[in-house]
């Protein structure tokens, strides 16, 4: 029996595998890097312009914003520069392929796909468009001026 927990049924992806977050907490690592430039989060609720797509990335790369700790976002309602979804076991490619194309036209402008069990990074600067990064490649993200090593990734 294949029975959907709440956390698929809200978010629309399985809950993460243990594979999925140590690639998760290993990601968050290098993003921090660039947190001059970026705002990095994870797992947040996006509904997205202009049909209010609802959307749940593993990462999603905003532009830099003041952290107000008063003033909490629930639900975030703009693009961000850059999204990242990791391929969780029981979660067919074929969905983050679309999530990928959606991501596009809601205006995010570089999408990356990461499959830990291949230790392999799709980054993608546009539908179509994309370069392979493995775990011993200095991964670039030239639409968001992002690399790192995924050595302490895929370690």
């Amino acid at each position: 029996m294949n029975a959907f927990s709440k956390y698929q049924k809200e978010r629309d992806k399985p809950a993460p595998s243990f594979l999925h977050s140590v690639v998760q907490t290993n990601l968050a690592i290098p993003l921090r890097k660039y947190q001059e430039k970026y705002t990095v989060v994870m797992e947040l609720d996006m509904r997205l312009p202009p049909d209010d797509w609802f959307v749940v990335p593993d990462f999603a790369i905003l532009p830099k914003m003041k952290t107000d700790y008063q003033n909490d976002i629930l639900v975030f309602t703009l693009p961000p520069n850059g999204v990242i979804d990791i391929l969780n076991e029981n979660q067919p490619l074929s969905h983050l392929i679309e999530r990928k194309n959606k991501y596009f036209q809601h205006g995010v402008k570089s999408c990356w796909i990461v499959i830990p069990q291949f230790k392999n990074v799709y980054v993608y600067s546009s539908p179509s468009k994309y370069e392979i990064f493995k775990e011993n490649d200095t991964l670039m993200d030239k639409n968001l001026d992002l690399s790192f090593s995924l050595k302490e990734v895929f370690e």
